[in-house]
């Protein structure tokens, strides 16, 4: 049973997994060891041929490429699966009609203990009730991956495991190619996954009691014995499932998801190892009449940095959306912390970006920024930095800058941060100098609701000393050097 100890422990959990160095992606997934199924939709008689032939025809079953636990091919029991040829750029996936009864099942199946799931789905538009998978031998509802009616990707734990239900995500509408997955782990928090967001959760009852006993594809079981007639299959396409009977390890699920990401152009943004935290906190306290402001001993004002992006020094605040005035990008550069004193920018979609514009090419070796608000604090904050020329990007009253003009020009990922925060925060990464930057943007992927960012800051590189260290108090000095050298 797991303990609210390891739930207090996921920020640290997230951090680990996502500052680790580049892996390089698998060129299969039974590379990694404990593979148990393997549904792969451009090869559904397993033959390791690509499969060829007109779109819509009828499938009988899918056959599981895992055959090292044994072959665990799932097959229709009710409904009617298509297969299309050509779906997610040059490859084929298993088409699923919402509202029906479209399932394929594998009764002798079983995961118990530790283990991670993997899958890449589309969906044709949210509609009540579609679902990627479940088990089915359990009475009750095992533990189901599915996309409720208002377009939130969800996990249910199951009646037997504590009855929870995490939405990792909304997104409205139909959908792209998506990597959809978890982890359930009987010694720490359990994982959701939804492109590049990390959702950390407690399943209930540890990974036992969340086991995969049975299973089915496309659709869900609410009764026992198994209920062929459900009429509550997946809304879209199905094109990879892939289950470990582990936990997989952060390099292994990263090398994992740049397979997926690669073979299905997902868009998943890495965590890229340049960036390094160096320090949390260093507000004042503030209050609901006094703002909160950066103290004199953040690291980042001892070593007599500049933060070019306040407006005093001319930079210009800009996001893609908001959800409604106040809450502008305005706020980003103000110098003014998480208080009831001052608004932050809050996006208006689960996926969004804001950003600042420099007054002029400048090297920077620091980035900060606090979030704010209960529930908007959770997200994969993916950091990006642009060289190019912004000084004719129109201004817009709204969103500081033009939103379609900024998103047009070349942003280079400099990291990606997984942030589960239970009060408001202020990090501070460093990472080796990068000259002639014009902007600095967050994209934030939230795992909940739209994400709320308080302050965000560039900090103007030090030119380092022709000998010696760097001349600041204490151990930063060491700290600093050590990122460095990353």
């Amino acid at each position: 049973m797991k303990t609210h100890a390891h739930v207090i422990l996921a920020g640290a959990i997230l951090a680990a997994i996502s500052s680790v160095t580049c892996y390089a992606q698998v060129s299969s997934p039974l590379a990694i060891p404990g593979s148990v199924l393997w549904l792969d939709g451009d090869d559904l008689n397993g033959d390791g041929i690509k499969d060829t032939g007109a779109s819509g025809a009828l499938i009988t079953s899918w056959v599981d490429k895992a055959v090292a636990d044994g072959i665990h091919t799932v097959t229709v029991t009710a409904g009617a699966p298509t297969l299309d040829f050509g779906v997610a750029g040059t490859h084929n996936a298993v088409h699923f009609t919402g509202g029906s009864q479209d399932k394929l099942d594998n009764t002798a199946f079983n995961v118990m203990g530790d283990y991670t799931v993997f899958t890449v789905v589309q969906t044709d538009g949210a509609t009540f009730g579609t679902h990627v998978l479940s088990g089915i031998n359990n009475a009750g509802t095992d533990t189901v991956l599915y996309r409720a009616g208002d377009g939130a990707f969800d996990l249910y734990s199951g009646q037997s495991s504590g009855n929870v239900n995490v939405a990792l995500a909304t997104v409205a509408g139909a959908t792209g190619y998506k990597l959809f997955g978890y982890q359930a782990n009987s010694t720490g928090p359990d994982v959701g996954i939804l492109q590049s967001v990390q959702s950390v959760f407690e399943l209930g009852g540890g990974a036992t009691g969340a086991q995969l006993n049975g299973i089915r594809i496309g659709n869900l079981d609410r009764s026992d014995p198994s209920n062929v007639t459900q009429s509550e299959a997946w809304n879209g396409h199905i094109a990879e499932v892939i289950i470990y009977n582990r936990k997989v390890t952060a390099a292994e699920a990263t090398s994992v998801n740049k397979y997926l990401n690669s073979k299905y152009n997902l868009g998943v943004a890495f965590a890229t190892g340049r960036g390094a935290l160096i320090e949390k906190g260093n507000v004042t306290a503030g209050d609901q009449t006094t703002p909160s402001t950066l103290t004199p001993t953040s690291q980042a004002v001892v070593s007599q940095r500049v933060n070019v992006a306040l407006s005093s020094k001319g930079g210009v605040g800009f996001a893609k959306d908001l959800i409604a005035a106040p809450y502008s990008p305005s706020h980003l550069n103000d110098g003014l912390y998480a208080t009831g004193f001052d608004n932050p920018w809050i996006g208006a979609n689960n996926q969004s970006f804001a950003g600042i514009k420099l007054a002029g090419a400048t090297t920077i070796d620091e980035i900060g920024f606090q979030d704010e608000f209960p529930n908007r604090r959770n997200a994969a904050f993916i950091f990006e930095y642009t060289l190019d020329n912004l000084s004719g990007t129109p201004a817009d009253p709204t969103f500081g800058l033009d939103p379609t003009v900024i998103d047009s020009k070349n942003w280079q990922i400099l990291d990606v941060f997984q942030i589960q925060d239970t009060a408001d925060t202020r990090y501070l990464f460093g990472f080796t100098p990068i000259a002639g930057v014009t902007g600095v943007r967050v994209r934030v992927e939230s795992s909940q609701i739209q994400t709320a960012i308080s302050e965000l800051e560039v900090w103007q590189a030090v030119p380092e000393p022709a000998t010696g260290g760097l001349a600041i108090a204490g151990g930063l000095g060491l700290l600093i050097r050590r990122w460095r050298r990353r």
